[in-house]
Parts: structure tokens; C-alpha cells; sequence
């Protein structure tokens, strides 16, 4: 029996998502039973088992955390504080309009620093947009947690750069 393209759809979404084959073909809204069918069409399409688990468990988060807040601004509601709730709503607004910008601000700047690398050539300008590219990603990703790591024994494989020219360096860089 031949399936519709909903149902391969409905059937690609509950494995993407990481329901096992016994799961998928017990569902009420599958008329797909065959796992052998659906296993076959899975590898033949590249079908990833369990690709979207992980936005499923933030949707879940963030369900979680709207509850949270709708409930907390209902007591503030109950309280009779409606004004601390605009307030709150307000700022929010606002800040989030604040992120946004300079989120959208830093990808603009790498996308100028890169630019601006094609056409480097000392060794300070490359490391002025490893910094400005550094900069960027804590922008936009937030600051990545730090390591202190303590090496007790001195290096000797470790070449001194500090006598190098930037075309010794630059020549360094492209043979790498």
C-alpha cells in the first residue's frame, strides 16, 4: 500500500525528533506499521535519528519558563501591582531591543573584519581581527567559560616567533 507525503512527513518528524520505531508505528496518528519500511526510507533519504531532540527539549524549557513568568506577573496582578507588570514588560522591550542591536551590530563588524582579513598583511592586522572575532562571539554567543591550565615542565619543541619577520610569519601561516 502506497503512503501519502504526509505520513513519510509525519514519520520523518517522530524519528528526526528521536522516537524509536516502536514508538513511531504505535502512534494513533501514524498509518505507517511497517518498520522495516520506515527504517529503509530512513537510510535511503539520510533521514538523522534524533536530530531535533535537542530543540524539542528547549521548546520544553521555554514553555516552562513562559509558565513561570505568566504566573508570577498573574500574583503581581492579584496583588493589585498591574503598573510593576507594564514596568516589567516595558524593560524587557527594551532590552531585548538592546541585544538585538548590538548582536546585529557585532555580525556586521565580522563581516567587515573578515573583509578586511583577505587584505592583511602584517601579522598585526591578523591579530587584530582574531581579537575583533573573539570580541564578536561573546557578543553574540556570550562568554565562553575560562581554563587556567598550569604546565610545570618547560616546552622545548616551542619555536620563538618574536624574532621572525611578518613575512616569515605570514609564510609560516600559509605553509600550515
Amino acid at each position: 500500500m502506497a503512503h501519502s507525503d504526509y505520513q513519510w512527513r509525519l514519520v520523518r518528524g517522530y524519528f528526526e525528533a528521536g522516537l524509536s520505531l516502536d514508538k513511531i508505528v504505535a502512534r494513533d496518528d501514524v498509518e505507517i506499521k511497517s518498520k522495516s519500511q520506515i527504517s529503509k526510507r530512513a537510510n535511503l533519504a539520510g533521514w538523522k535519528k534524533g536530530k531535533n531532540e535537542q530543540l524539542i527539549q528547549s521548546e520544553i524549557i521555554k514553555k516552562q519558563n513562559d509558565y513561570e513568568i505568566k504566573r508570577k506577573k498573574e500574583t503581581l496582578i492579584k496583588n493589585d501591582e498591574e503598573t510593576s507588570v507594564a514596568v516589567i514588560d516595558k524593560l524587557v522591550e527594551e532590552r531585548t531591543q538592546y541585544i538585538n542591536f548590538f548582536k546585529n551590530s557585532a555580525i556586521k563588524n565580522q563581516q567587515i573584519a573578515n573583509r578586511m582579513l583577505d587584505e592583511a598583511e602584517t601579522m598585526g592586522e591578523i591579530m587584530q581581527h582574531s581579537t575583533t572575532t573573539a570580541k564578536n562571539r561573546d557578543t553574540v554567543l556570550g562568554k565562553a567559560p575560562t581554563t587556567a591550565i598550569q604546565i610545570n615542565t618547560p616546552r622545548t619543541d616551542v619555536m620563538d616567533f618574536s624574532e621572525m619577520s611578518d613575512a616569515e610569519l605570514l609564510a609560516i601561516i600559509s605553509a600550515g
